[in-house]
């Protein structure tokens, strides 16, 4: 389903939320996050990418959860041993699942090509062992500790 185009031609909504039309910025953020390297983001891992302007903690949640509503991944809250708070990263779909997606929302910037290769790339070295072993627990086989 494809979200608000920048023109503002459509809401964005999902089952049961009413999001409201997405900003510009909104969408530049979410195809930062979708090039990200690895299939495993955080917060923290964004940040990574220093060429492009801060953003809050709560725009890049509100970014991730625009891409769940779209099916480009998922959000996960891991509870681990090591660490007072849950940490919340953003797992991305396998490439093979997101193309039609992709080319539903152009106004994501981010073609197939462009996410695969961001896809399988090494994980940012903020996923540690301890966030790896919880999403093997979890049953994300693909990752290895």
């Amino acid at each position: 389903m494809p979200l608000s185009s920048p023109s503002g031609s459509r809401a964005s909504t999902s089952p049961g939320t009413a999001r409201g039309e997405i900003k510009d910025d909104d969408y530049q953020l979410m195809g930062r996050i979708l090039q990200c390297p690895g299939p495993v983001i955080l917060y923290a891992s964004h940040l990574g990418m220093s060429h492009h302007r801060l953003v809050s903690k709560d725009e890049y949640c509100q970014a991730t959860t625009h891409l769940e509503e779209l099916g480009l991944g998922c959000v996960v809250s891991l509870n681990l041993s090591n660490s007072l708070t849950p940490k919340t990263v953003f797992v991305k779909k396998a490439p093979g699942d997101v193309e039609e997606i992709l080319e539903a929302n152009p106004w994501l910037v981010c073609d197939l090509e462009r996410y695969s290769d961001s896809y399988n790339m090494a994980m940012s070295r903020y996923v540690n062992a301890s966030i790896k072993r919880k999403l093997i627990e979890l049953g994300y086989s693909w990752c290895t500790v």
